[in-house]
């Protein structure tokens, strides 16, 4: 690709963030919050929970938004969504956050998944980059601080998944019904990661960096796969992996994180040790988890064909991961792979219509997922991919 070929994709990943992402989501606002979710004709979900994530993510992409490219609508958006985790969805009496509030807005389920908790640091570390409110800062330090203390299980050697809302441990522990009940998985660890180096990236400590470095460990020794090229997914206590199951979106998002992770710490010997680890998990998902479309493909046995579909924010990580591969490299197959991967995503997954990204389709492109917005479809993946986007072609060209 020339220098006009980059220019003209970093041209439209903008003109999708700025014209479609940004915009479309003050459609999930109604007076005094939010609704829980969107239909793709944009019909409310009147009786849908508002969940945690769906709201941290606003939070992050608004903050994210208006840090980079200032715009009174987007600092508007991200204080909305600060104002109401606060007001709404903070435990004031055995702290951290709920996961799930009624559609007036009371606590619907008070339980307290490590997961919702790292992307509350996350966005509230954004929030104060964006701002400057210390009152953000220092929310999201306390909040690193409790992680620490109820979450790090000293025996095992992990983030336990979850815990009732006075902090005592659930038998049932799972983000979702599709995952497994297991005391440990990638997922909660990848977003610890996530949130640990944003808040470190806002101000340094020397405790937060402990924590980075901590998490980091526990990903590279434990949950890396010990093929060396994916993750493992769910772990039981004594950390025995608990399925086989491969999921190209996770493979190729931990690819770049893990990264970003250690450029954020800036530890050459560990840039060094991880960078072969993310090159390797890039190949693996180019050569096992993309369709010949380009599409990402969702979560599937080793052996055996993709058994859900392709679902919009792998679509949206495997643009970043397999950028980040070829700034690594130079390997154009990579660059190549990114670019088609976003055409996929232009072609299939933009509603050109009624905005934002359909959720998933069937490997015979029927669409499956009938809600633009939900507990789990905010504007986080797209969303922070063309961020990156925009700033990595910048730079390459």
């Amino acid at each position: 690709m020339d220098t006009g070929d980059l220019r003209d994709w970093r041209d439209a990943v903008d003109m999708d963030l700025a014209a479609n992402i940004l915009p479309f989501w003050k459609r999930i606002e109604k007076d005094g919050g939010y609704h829980g979710g969107l239909k793709n004709d944009l019909a409310p979900l009147e009786d849908s929970p508002v969940g945690l994530i769906m709201v941290a993510r606003l939070l992050w992409t608004y903050s994210r938004a208006y840090r980079l490219r200032g715009l009174q609508e987007n600092l508007d958006r991200a204080t909305r969504a600060y104002r109401y985790l606060i007001d709404h969805f903070e435990d004031k009496e055995h702290g951290g956050f709920y996961w799930m509030l009624d559609p007036a807005g009371r606590p619907l389920e008070t339980k307290k998944q490590t997961y919702g908790q790292a992307f509350m640091i996350y966005g509230m570390s954004e929030y104060y980059m964006a701002t400057g409110e210390e009152e953000s800062l220092a929310r999201a330090e306390a909040l690193f601080s409790l992680l620490e203390e109820k979450t790090w299980n000293e025996e095992s050697g992990g983030y336990w998944e979850a815990y009732g809302r006075q902090w005592d441990l659930l038998e049932d522990v799972r983000l979702s019904e599709k995952d497994l009940n297991a005391p440990f998985s990638m997922n909660t660890h990848l977003h610890i990661i996530e949130a640990y180096a944003n808040l470190l990236l806002a101000k340094h400590s020397q405790q937060v960096e402990a924590g980075c470095r901590r998490v980091l460990r526990v990903m590279l020794e434990r949950i890396v796969h010990p093929s060396k090229d994916r993750f493992g997914l769910f772990y039981s206590k004594d950390w025995e992996l608990l399925s086989e199951e491969i999921s190209p979106g996770h493979d190729i998002e931990g690819s770049w994180l893990l990264w970003e992770t250690a450029e954020i710490i800036d530890d050459p010997e560990l840039l060094e040790e991880i960078r072969p680890i993310a090159l390797a998990m890039a190949e693996h998902v180019y050569l096992v988890g993309v369709d010949a479309d380009g599409g990402i493909l969702s979560e599937f046995q080793p052996g055996q064909p993709p058994y859900i579909g392709k679902c919009w924010w792998p679509q949206a990580e495997g643009v970043i991961g397999f950028l980040n591969a070829f700034q690594l490299t130079g390997d154009s197959r990579f660059l190549d792979a990114s670019y088609k991967t976003w055409q996929h995503i232009v072609d299939r997954f933009i509603d050109h219509e009624n905005g934002e990204w359909f959720n998933e389709y069937t490997l015979d492109g029927e669409l499956t997922g009938l809600e633009k917005a939900g507990p789990w479809k905010s504007s986080y993946h797209n969303g922070r991919m063309e961020f990156e986007v925009c700033e990595r072609l910048g730079k390459l060209i």
